[in-house]
Order: structure tokens, then sequence, then C-alpha cells
């Protein structure tokens, strides 16, 4: 039997979200060249991989292809597609909390544009700085949150989480990303064709109605 195919993530969001430092919390390694700037530090698509929770992870990070100043915009999409190939299995749109920039508030109709229309069927929301907080769950934080940010999120059919990634030691938020991922994909009409593992309990941080 041939092992299992790597599940692919593709990281998405906008300069100074944290993609490259969720991409190593992911990767538990510091693949990703991640420190503040008040220029882009990845100026393009990287790959990395390694065994996660007995599953082997492919990551791929990516400049902010949505930014005007991107010169090649066209040639890191094109290399972010070859890398992610056959996949990718999920696209992880990373924003900061208390964040909701006008680039993000386009930002589906220029994914649909680059990824196709059904690309909302494979996107996870990732919310860095899961500190801030504090005594707040997430889905509280939503729901007192612009009324263009509840319907994005509703759009990827609920489907978020919150990351700290100031803490090596927070392992349980890796852990429940793969099982939101593993559910999607389980729900997805390809599913039958593939075998992602066992079923998951409903894991879902978000919940709106």
């Amino acid at each position: 039997m041939q092992p299992p195919k790597p599940l692919t993530i593709v990281l998405l969001g906008q300069t100074g979200c944290g993609k490259s430092a969720t991409g190593n919390t992911i990767l538990k390694r510091q693949h990703f060249e991640s420190h503040a700037s008040s220029v882009p530090v990845t100026t393009e698509c990287k790959m990395a991989e390694e065994t996660v929770y007995e599953r082997r992870i492919r990551v791929i990070d990516t400049p902010d292809f949505f930014n005007e100043d991107l010169k090649n915009q066209e040639e890191q999409i094109k290399k972010c597609k070859e890398l992610a190939q056959p996949g990718p299995d999920v696209y992880l749109l990373v924003m900061q909390l208390g964040r909701f920039t006008e680039g993000e508030r386009e930002v589906l109709p220029h994914l649909k544009r680059e990824f196709g229309e059904a690309v909302t069927l494979k996107t996870v929301i990732l919310f860095t700085g899961r500190e801030k907080l504090k005594n707040k769950t997430l889905p509280e934080y939503i729901s007192g949150s612009d009324e263009e940010l509840q319907e994005l999120i509703k759009t990827c059919q609920s489907r978020c989480c919150a990351f700290n990634n100031n803490n090596e030691k927070c392992h349980h938020q890796v852990k429940q990303l793969l099982e939101i991922i593993s559910d999607m994909l389980e729900n997805s009409p390809t599913a039958k064709h593939h075998n992602y593992g066992k079923k998951h309990k409903e894991v879902k941080e978000c919940s709106i109605l």
C-alpha cells in the first residue's frame, strides 16, 4: 500500500497577519522566517513538511498575494499552485484578532478569481493573537464583531479557530485545527474517493447562527 499523501495546507492572508508564525506553530518547527518588520518578511512561496500527530503535513507559506506592491504576483500564485499539487486540501485564511482591514473585506472575490469559485468549500479561517481574547471565547468575540466579518465566516461554514503563536506549549490548538480540517474533508463531495482517517467529533470553535 502506498503511504497516504500529505495533508497540504496553503496559508493565505495579508502582510503582518501572522502566516509564517502560524506555519511554524502547525509544524512545531521554525521553518518560516517570522519577526516584526515594517516591510513584508515573506516575499515568495515556501514549503515545509513535518510529521505532526502521526500525520504528514505540508505547509505552504505565501506572500500577500493581493498586495499591489508585490511585483511578481502572478508568478507567486502560479508557484503556490504548483507546490500544492495535487492539492491543496485546505486554504487557511489567516487574520489578526481585532483587525479587519479593507483588504480582508475584499478577500473572497480575490480568492475566487485566483483559486476558483469553490475555494470557500476548502477554507478555514484562523485568527492569530488568541491571547488577546483573555477571558472571552472566540464565538463571543465574533458575535460582537463587524457584520462583514461574520458574513465571511458564515461563507466558510463557520470553520474557524484561533492560535496563540507565542505559546509553544499550547499544543491543543493545532489538534483542534487538524480536527476541523478532517471534519471538512470528510464532509466534502470528494471525501468518498479519499481515506482521511477516522471520523472526528464536532470541533467547530465558531458557531454563528
